[in-house]
């Protein structure tokens, strides 16, 4: 089993179960044993479309591989849950979308850009906060990126993140309502501006 899709119909949890199947093929045996040797709960996504997407990372109780989901090594359960809450939160998504490559709307990340991620050290003290909003929203419905301004479970994800950070939560609501604001994101224009006249002044 692994993880096939990466539409938005079917990634809706940040907790997930695998929807496909994987059969090596014929003489690939020791390919497929490196693929099974790096199964793992935690998973980010390596395509996303910005208008349409919920998840740039899941989890799931059955450690196995992705197609477009990328398994990440961690030491343990809760660790993947806490870096699937903070991989999900709006400084992450502004991270991601910041190294964007071909296509703005529908970026693929490469292991080099991922790999640049910030994560929380360590020590932080507000790693088991992570933990414990994964608890409460993990089988929850997060809404696409385009509509995370109002949404109660980006709400919750981003309160933990802002703890991490020594933030207060109400500027991560404003990160939030920009990113939502943003064109690729929204699949909205910007308003555009007119003189008195009628005429265009900017855009």
């Amino acid at each position: 089993m692994i993880f096939d899709s990466i539409s938005a119909e079917i990634r809706k949890t940040i907790r997930d179960v695998p929807d496909g199947h994987w059969h090596p093929k014929p003489g690939s045996e020791r390919i497929a044993r490196q693929y099974i040797g790096r199964a793992n709960h935690m998973f980010v996504a390596a395509k996303f479309s910005t208008t349409s997407s919920r998840l740039t990372a899941l989890y799931s109780d059955m450690p196995t591989i992705g197609n477009f989901w990328i398994p990440v090594q961690t030491d343990g359960g809760d660790i993947s849950k806490a870096l699937t809450v903070w991989w999900n939160s709006t400084p992450v998504s502004m991270m991601l979308l910041n190294r964007r490559s071909r296509k703005l709307t529908y970026p693929d990340w490469s292991l080099e850009h991922l790999k640049e991620i910030k994560i929380p050290k360590s020590d932080n003290p507000y790693w088991p906060l992570l933990t414990e909003t994964f608890e409460s929203i993990c089988n929850e419905e997060i809404q696409p990126l385009k509509d995370s301004r109002n949404d109660p479970v980006r709400q919750m994800i981003d309160d933990a993140a802002a703890k991490v950070l020594g933030l207060n939560a109400s500027v991560l609501v404003g990160w939030r309502e920009r990113l939502t604001a943003e064109p690729t994101v929204s699949n909205r224009e910007y308003p555009t501006a007119t003189a008195s006249d009628g005429g265009a002044v900017g855009g």
